[in-house]
């Protein structure tokens, strides 16, 4: 599915920078997808799979894009919240 963007010239109500979140969905189906979940955890319709941030310069001159892969998974040490002094676990795999 393909959707129709109009950036305009800058000059009209679309003036301004602009954020856009673009997201793709994928299931769990297909060799080496185990370590992500099974089928059962896509319910059939998918998972968000890719994500991308594109970012529309206020003077349309450049279009950064940051890719956030579903791959991406990070260790999270252990830490303590500076208002309640609650200890919180690290956690693996997050």
């Amino acid at each position: 599915m393909a959707f129709v963007l109009d950036l305009g010239d800058g000059t009209g109500p679309e003036a301004g920078p602009l954020d856009v979140l673009v997201m793709g969905t994928d299931t769990r189906d297909g060799e080496g997808n185990e370590r992500y979940g099974d089928d059962e955890d896509s319910s059939g319709s998918g998972l968000t799979d890719v994500m991308m941030l594109v970012h529309v310069e206020e003077d349309r001159g450049g279009v950064p894009v940051v890719s956030l892969p579903r791959d991406l998974v990070a260790d999270i040490p252990r830490c303590t919240d500076p208002r309640t002094g609650e200890v919180h676990p690290a956690e693996e795999d997050a």
